[in-house]
């Protein structure tokens, strides 16, 4: 996967965790994150935490999570990029 993946994944699984924490009125830290989506997604929480931190994944781990970030995996000039998926959504 490209950086430009990795980088989006962090920026949105960040963003929608913590918003969803922080509207359950619980911490919103980076132990907190990894542990929210990783309950959600059914993704190792190590694994959870690697994305958050922007480093390289797995395929299948990115997709599941940018699946929870309703977002789909497709190819623009070629390389791999993340689009908002408008048939499934967010979790």
């Amino acid at each position: 996967m490209t950086v430009e993946i990795r980088r989006t994944l962090k920026l949105f699984s960040w963003a929608r965790a913590q918003h969803r924490l922080r509207s359950l009125g619980k911490p919103a830290g980076f132990a907190d994150a990894s542990e929210l989506i990783a309950a959600e997604t059914g993704i190792c929480v190590t694994k959870v935490s690697a994305v958050l931190a922007g480093v390289n994944s797995s395929a299948d781990t990115q997709e599941k999570i940018a699946a929870w970030n309703g977002l789909v995996r497709a190819t623009r000039h070629g390389e791999p990029v993340l689009i908002v998926d408008f048939r499934g959504g967010a979790q």
